[in-house]
């Protein structure tokens, strides 16, 4: 008597085989999403420089033709940005001009634990808190 269950001749994957390539499948799709959010950090932090350096350019564009900075970054709107950049997570950056408005401090907390501050003597990173007084 011939067993039906143990038929040869039809192509398939037995259970143990099937199992193998979905713990596999499942193992490489947890490398590659934990990939994907530090390239989403990355991200993140590369557009909050970007914007740092374009309210730098505006600033210093506002600085050539009034001789002071403005008050607040939101004088900077029309004339020198189309519109104030926000935080990825569409919070504002964070801003000091002094009272003088000859200096001013500009600077965004990026996700892998440090601030990028620019003023009108450059730009750089730290890890303390930036402010008018200790701002590049």
């Amino acid at each position: 008597m011939k067993n039906k269950f143990l038929n040869k001749t039809k192509p398939g994957f037995t259970l143990i085989e099937l199992l193998v390539v979905i713990t596999i499948i499942g193992i490489l799709a947890g490398i590659i999403s934990i990939g994907f959010g530090n390239a989403r950090q990355r991200a993140r932090d590369a557009k909050r420089e970007t914007d740092i350096m374009e309210i730098q350019w505006a600033m210093e564009r506002y600085y050539n033709d009034n001789y002071e900075y403005p008050l607040l970054i939101n004088n900077l709107e029309n004339n020198y940005l189309d519109t104030i950049p926000k935080d990825p997570f569409n919070n504002d950056y964070s801003s000091q001009i002094a009272a003088d408005r000859q200096s001013y401090c500009i600077w965004a907390e990026l996700e892998r634990g440090e601030y990028l501050a620019v003023s009108e003597k450059g730009y750089g990173f730290t890890n303390d808190t930036p402010s008018i007084g200790s701002c590049w």
